[in-house]
């Protein structure tokens, strides 16, 4: 309740400092990339449209739905910022597209069975950023939501910030919950497409040790239970090592050893699970 009423003062006097032309937030791109989305898209469009602030801007980037997703896009075409239908090379491509295509000072990418929590996210977000101006990423909490509408939150506490060391065992920044600055982007570079799960991951561990995070208690995404890391968890698993090895982070014998050990693991508890 405490933290609640914090964030409403604050955002209360940021508003009123803004009126008096002294303070100016930080516009906000959002990106959300997709591909034979029509199931999901128009929830996750909604959300962002609905949000109550409004120096934001959406992109679009379609990998060239043959479904009814372009026709989706197309209803709400008016209040994007940039959209575009056309076979891409893949989700780090994507990505790219989007960035390149925005202009907001700070970017979020929001998958398209995605949606935000609340229509106040942004609004909520943007006063943390306020607080944190000079971090590579800021994020909150998402909701993993099942078929079964079963919900488990995801992110967090992570306190002021998190470990390098803790970071490049695994990833633990939920990208659909993370707020990245345009200078950490044109730092770091554009995301590699060399890798096709592993994406956001692999570009963070490029930050280096000097990788600044914020965890905010916010809850700012709920997120559909499903995905290509779901199923096809050997391949995500070894992506995140490819990453690790890419960075520097881990040598490749150890990575050889790690992945033999978990795929062993796997497929015994897979054939364990099938007998009984």
């Amino acid at each position: 309740m405490n933290y609640y009423f914090s964030l409403a003062t604050d955002f209360m006097s940021m508003d009123k400092t803004l009126k008096g032309d002294k303070y100016h937030f930080p516009k906000i791109s959002v990106i959300t990339v997709c591909l034979n989305a029509q199931e999901f898209i128009e929830q996750c469009m909604q959300s962002v449209l609905t949000q109550t602030f409004n120096d934001f801007e959406y992109v679009i980037i379609d990998g060239g739905s043959t479904d009814d997703t372009v026709d989706i896009i197309k209803k709400y075409q008016n209040k994007i910022a940039y959209w575009h239908s056309q076979p891409d090379r893949g989700l780090a491509h994507a990505f790219n597209l989007g960035v390149e295509n925005s202009s907001g000072q700070w970017l979020v990418f929001l998958n398209s069975d995605d949606y935000f929590a609340s229509s106040n996210v942004l609004k909520d977000m943007v006063v943390h950023i306020d607080k944190h101006p000079d971090v590579d990423v800021i994020f909150g909490q998402m909701n993993m939501i099942t078929r079964e509408q079963v919900s488990k939150k995801i992110g967090g506490p992570y306190g002021e910030a998190i470990s390098w060391k803790k970071f490049c065992r695994k990833a633990t920044i939920p990208h659909q919950a993370a707020f990245s600055p345009r200078p950490f982007f044109e730092r770091i570079g554009p995301f590699s497409e060399d890798f096709l799960i592993a994406v956001d991951y692999e570009h963070y561990l490029r930050a280096g040790p000097e990788f600044n995070t914020k965890f905010v208690p916010l809850l700012v995404t709920n997120m559909r239970d499903g995905g290509m890391a779901k199923y096809n968890i050997l391949a995500t698993y070894r992506e995140w090592l490819n990453a690790q090895v890419k960075s520097g982070k881990r040598s490749f014998f150890f990575a050889l050893l790690d992945f033999i050990y978990f795929a062993s693991r796997n497929t015994i508890g897979s054939i364990i699970h099938k007998l009984f």
